[in-house]
């Protein structure tokens, strides 16, 4: 009797045990293969991280190179003032010398961009502008959580790239816009796109038109969003957001007529710093000026900072009958005013 007529009676007689083994012996090969294949991707998983990081690298500037370059625009004037190559060279009245660099001695030339970029194993390059802090008209902030914005007064970073894909805040995720590109879509935003052009009859182009006019429209007109509050097939509620340069001030009284009577009234008054569209602005950090004039006094300083887009005040009466008049002023809104009537009541005096 050989081994496979044995394997076939003990099959036969006893398919209980047979079938238990086989199973485990199953279950067994697919831990072994399951362990396996994470080991192989694991390490694919290193080696493209380690192709990644070794695939991009920033170029600044280099502190040796930029000794040199001082010390021979220093040979070139002969220690006299004077100006050579981006270099600004003066003597103090102190008798001390001060240096300094424009614009043309600190930028990278092109000419070694294209040389550097030229070599071999490297596949393609972009060229990045300083930052330049300007006020937001049209652009959109980019908040960076480990940064202290407290007294960022609404301003922004305008840089520039040769390829906008390329830039370090697109490739970290920063600006979500260009994050991926139509090329390089994730499967699931794909599928989403997908079931969009199923549901409204949209082509392909049409869902390419979308993402460059909505999500990733640099250099483009800025985006507006209006969000509609519908109710019984009406709309009751609407809230306009994109980026606005045009602020304004809001400013409320928790009263405006005051009563003087056994001790003086005093109203609360609020103040909202708002964008073009009626939102809060909260990193308008303002300076607010309050000018009260009448027959009141302000109780508080007359100069406060505004703290995420707010701030107040308190008026209270002084003793006389009359009017008040509390003009709210910053510098980069319209100023505001409120009016106040003040009336003094008799109070009984029993004996």
């Amino acid at each position: 009797m050989n081994i496979l007529e044995l394997s076939i009676r003990c099959l036969v007689r006893k398919r209980a045990k047979t079938i238990l083994l086989l199973s485990i012996v199953f279950v067994t090969s697919c831990f072994i293969y399951a362990g396996w294949a994470c080991k192989s991707a694991n390490v694919q998983t290193q080696t493209e991280g380690k192709q990644a990081i070794g695939a991009s690298f920033r170029m600044e500037e280099n502190e040796a190179d930029r000794r040199d370059r001082t010390a021979e625009a220093i040979k070139k004037l002969g220690g006299q003032n004077g100006s050579v190559d981006g270099s600004h060279i003066e003597q103090l009245e102190s008798g001390d010398w001060m240096i300094w660099h424009d614009n043309s001695f600190e930028t990278l030339q092109m000419e070694d961009i294209e040389t550097l970029a030229g070599q071999e194993g490297i596949a393609e390059y972009n060229i990045t502008t300083a930052n330049i802090v300007v006020n937001p008209v049209n652009f959109v902030r980019i908040e960076d959580p480990d940064v202290d914005q407290h007294s960022d007064l609404l301003g922004v970073s305008l840089r520039g790239n040769m390829e906008m894909r390329l830039d370090f805040d697109v490739q970290n995720g920063n600006i979500g816009g260009g994050r991926y590109g139509m090329a390089n879509l994730p499967l699931s935003y794909k599928a989403k796109m997908a079931w969009c052009m199923a549901r409204y009859g949209l082509k392909f182009q049409d869902g390419v038109d979308l993402y460059g006019k909505y999500v990733a429209n640099w250099g483009g007109e800025a985006t507006s969003w209006r969000f509609d509050g519908i109710k019984n097939g009406k709309v009751v509620s609407s809230v306009t957001c994109c980026p606005s340069a045009r602020l304004h001030l809001e400013v409320t009284a928790s009263h405006t007529a005051l009563t003087e009577g056994a001790s003086y009234d005093m109203a609360a008054i609020r103040v909202r710093v708002l964008d073009g569209n009626g939102n809060p602005a909260p990193y308008a950090q303002l300076p607010v000026h309050f000018t009260l004039s009448g027959a009141a006094e302000l109780t508080g300083p007359s100069v406060v900072t505004a703290e995420g887009g707010m701030c107040g005040t308190y008026v209270r009466t002084c003793g006389r009958a009359g009017a008040a008049s509390l003009t709210v002023h910053t510098a980069q809104t319209e100023d505001a005013a409120i009016h106040f009537t003040i009336e003094i009541r008799e109070e009984r005096t029993w004996i």
